[in-house]
């Protein structure tokens, strides 16, 4: 059971990992503005954190070694306590794609 204090990477990995948030704050870049717009209205944040590439660099991926650039079949979906999810193709998050 994670506490609220983790973040776990799990799925179709070799090892699944679990981050102390702390270890996260303690390696989050210069916050940046963050825009975006609901149906009601056009938010702007302020955020720091680490980019999720980094997050991910200790991961191996389970591939089946025989396809070509076999990694860009692989999706990221990040889910959050209170319910929010996103889903990422691997190639928005891999800098030898694009990150």
């Amino acid at each position: 059971m994670l506490s609220e204090d983790q973040v776990l990477v799990t799925g179709d990995i070799a090892d699944d990992w679990i981050y102390q948030t702390s270890h996260l704050d303690a390696h989050a870049r210069e916050p940046v503005n963050v825009q975006y717009r609901t149906t009601r209205v056009r938010e702007v944040h302020q955020v720091r954190g680490v980019p999720l590439h980094e997050v991910l660099a200790k991961v191996t991926l389970r591939t089946s070694g025989g396809s070509k650039m076999d990694r860009l079949s692989f999706v990221v979906v990040a889910s959050s306590a209170d319910g929010y999810r996103v889903l990422l193709s691997w190639a928005e998050v891999d800098p030898e794609f694009g990150a």
